[in-house]
């Protein structure tokens, strides 16, 4: 029986303030695809790869998702890129049985919301918040910090993990400022700060490099940490620039290994760099969920010959994979809320205008 490609959905912001993260989301799977593709597709049948823009807004996500829900054709979804869209369209997806395999949101609620048929690649903010206040605490000295933190599903998720983590080791949390997305001037939110705090937290993606240069400005040296959401080199590493080394300068999660870190991350990373230009964020992740689900499909191809595979059997055949990417040396193993227990987390701070790794976990 011959039928046409097979399609997978990607869903992410290719506009807007997030666009050139989603887009290098979409570019790695492209290239994935492209490869796959190259060499004869997925037991013979092409891959063809059907983008949506959410705008990284709740209410497009929504849309979105209900407009690939209706593809019949459609057998998986990778995206979307930010917490807020991703819990948006997760019950959307679930209802039509369409698996969603998430490289990059990291909210717990994803996974803890009881909705089946997601797979998410990255560590969760619970546990990445645990690892970097084990270090601040532990290998750092760090006792009393203040909170900063954007006002976004991911913002307050970071954060609140962040505070229960350091918490629970003795660490006070001495003030919490919250403050919109898209602000630039946060100068008036560092007014009367506690002169004994010896560390700030920020939670968040895009302030994070105005957070700190007006940190700098206002005569703070002490250490600021961030999650994973400034592990960014366009929004974050590069417009911080020199006050990235003022004072203690800084410590910044990461969900995924640096490129080179894993055997065939310095390949992908010069092929995408050939084609579309330096790396910038999490694209080794998005490679990553791109060949588990292309692999999920040829397996259900493989396991009933000459019939179109349906969600149902994709879905499967995701639950029972073991593989390892580039993203990290650990193989992929989904627990039964379909976190990876393979997930890891990496801290890194930053000198001479590069992201340099200070621990593994």
């Amino acid at each position: 029986m011959k039928y046409s490609s097979l399609q997978v959905g990607v869903c992410g912001p290719f506009s807007g303030l997030a666009a050139l993260l989603g887009k290098e989301m979409k570019q790695a799977i492209e290239l994935a695809a492209r490869e796959k593709n190259s060499t004869g597709g997925l037991a013979g049948h092409e891959i063809e790869i059907i983008a949506r823009d959410d705008e990284s807004d709740v209410r497009k996500a929504a849309t979105v998702a209900n407009e690939l829900c209706g593809n019949a054709k459609l057998l998986g979804v990778i995206g979307h890129y930010s917490s807020d869209t991703s819990l948006a369209a997760a019950r959307i997806y679930e209802k039509a049985d369409l698996p969603l395999v998430a490289p990059i949101a990291s909210n717990p609620l994803l996974t803890e919301s009881g909705i089946k048929g997601i797979f998410r690649y990255t560590n969760r903010d619970d546990k990445t918040a645990k690892a970097i206040s084990d270090y601040l605490y532990h290998e750092r000295g760090k006792r009393k910090a203040i909170l900063a933190m954007t006002d976004t599903a991911y913002g307050n998720s970071m954060g609140s993990a962040f505070q229960k983590a350091f918490s629970a080791i003795d660490g006070i949390i001495l003030k919490t400022i919250s403050f919109q997305q898209g602000e630039k001037d946060l100068s008036h939110h560092l007014r009367r700060l506690p002169a004994d705090f010896d560390l700030l937290f920020y939670g968040g993606s895009f302030e994070g490099a105005p957070l700190l240069r007006n940190l700098r400005a206002s005569g703070f040296d002490q250490l600021m940490a961030t999650g994973d959401g400034c592990w960014d080199k366009a929004n974050f590493l590069y417009p911080a620039d020199d006050n990235l080394e003022k004072g203690e300068g800084v410590v910044v999660l990461s969900a995924s290994s640096a490129v080179g870190e894993v055997a065939g991350s310095e390949k992908f990373s010069a092929d995408y760099t050939q084609t579309y230009g330096e790396i910038v964020n999490y694209a080794l992740n998005s490679y990553d969920c791109a060949n588990l689900l292309f692999r999920a499909i040829e397996n259900a191809v493989l396991a009933k010959p000459g019939s179109v595979p349906d969600r149902d059997s994709v879905r499967e055949s995701l639950w029972s994979l073991r593989a390892r990417g580039i993203a990290n040396r650990n193989i992929t193993v989904w627990d039964e809320k379909g976190d990876n227990q393979g997930a890891i987390t990496r801290l890194y701070t930053a000198r001479k205008g590069q992201f340099v790794a200070i621990s593994q976990g």
